[in-house]
């Protein structure tokens, strides 16, 4: 049961939620002190957010995080997010980017937007705008966008257009795969008419790394 609050402790806690759902983070105090006026409170101060946020730290709804200092919920909102770990970037043109394992950073993404098991997801970065007409929920793989793969995915002979990150000998790409007969095609779909397909067969060194089930743009 959540503690009884006031109308300003009240305010500051919506704030504190409203804000970190949309941002993923926690606000500044200016950026509290600016979110609880949409709540029908008007503080003059940075020093009166900072009590209120000392009571709703009494009453067990945030805490001070002891290793980073930083506020932290302590409801049920803070489960909506996760991280997301960027490991490298993949090319929407030629393969002409090298594939990097190492962790670049994360992303925090809500929770609604993961399709499948959240460990078998991460999160690449696409150059080029060979791949601009292909559609994932609505949304077209262009120019600096993140794209999220599923590692889980496993390649069948029946598959047709599915987009995919490639690795083709140490370089990444995302396009679409096909299988035909006994190879396999990676195509554009692409407003310009100049990138040409991939073929592959089993005798190459390439690996299928996942299937792209969303975007994320950048702008």
């Amino acid at each position: 049961m959540q503690a009884r609050l006031n109308k300003k402790e009240d305010a500051v806690f919506k704030a504190l939620n409203r804000f970190y759902r949309t941002y993923g983070k926690m606000p500044t105090i200016r950026e509290l002190m600016l979110g609880v006026r949409e709540f029908g409170v008007d503080f003059k101060s940075s020093r009166s957010i900072a009590v209120y946020l000392e009571k709703l730290e009494n009453k067990k709804l945030i805490r001070r995080n002891k290793s980073t200092k930083k506020l932290e919920i302590l409801d049920g909102f803070k489960k909506a997010f996760v991280d997301i770990p960027i490991y490298g970037g993949a090319n929407c043109g030629v393969a002409s980017i090298f594939a990097d394992e190492y962790l670049q950073g994360t992303l925090k993404i809500s929770k609604s937007i993961i399709r499948g098991k959240i460990e078998n997801i991460f999160a690449v970065q696409v150059s080029g705008d060979s791949m601009n007409r292909y559609e994932i929920n609505g949304k077209n793989i262009e120019e600096d966008d993140y794209v999220l793969v599923d590692s889980s995915y496993q390649p069948d002979k029946k598959d047709k257009d599915v987009p995919v990150l490639a690795v083709i000998d140490g370089l990444a790409t995302v396009k679409a795969l096909w299988y035909l007969g006994d190879k396999i095609g990676l195509f554009s779909k692409s407003s310009k008419k100049e990138f040409k397909p991939i073929y592959l067969t089993s005798q190459d060194q390439f690996i299928i790394n996942g299937k792209v089930v969303e975007v994320l743009k950048s702008a």
